[in-house]
């Protein structure tokens, strides 16, 4: 056993103590495009660990104090850069964020959150 890290102490150099680099921007817009259909496209994310997309949706009910989010959509094809979700009735608040995911679920590209 180690013990605790000490000031004094170098880090054991079998663990990295380097820091993933900073998650992508990806550009996100989204659109009502009636009353429970929204519009979303991405820009696509470049790296060479991309495994796959997902888009988050989180919604507040109109009879909710509290919030809801949810995968809506994934997709491994890298060129897929859009999506049309359908949100349930009588949906009032939503808001998306699209991430770039690595194969262990490591977000490599993330979106601002955008309120529709």
């Amino acid at each position: 056993d180690d013990g605790p890290v000490r000031p004094d102490r170098r880090p054991d150099r079998g663990r990295s103590t380097r820091r993933r680099p900073a998650a992508a921007r990806l550009e996100l817009t989204a659109r009502r495009l009636e009353d429970r259909a929204v519009a979303l496209r991405w820009s696509m994310y470049q790296g060479g660990d991309f495994h796959r997309y997902a888009v988050l949706r989180t919604l507040r009910e109109p009879d909710s104090s509290g919030a809801t989010t949810a995968v809506a959509f994934t997709t491994q094809d890298r060129t897929v850069l859009s999506f049309r979700d359908l949100l349930p009735e009588g949906s009032r608040e939503v808001a998306y964020r699209v991430v770039a995911l690595d194969r262990g679920d490591r977000v490599v590209g993330a979106s601002p959150i955008v309120k529709v």
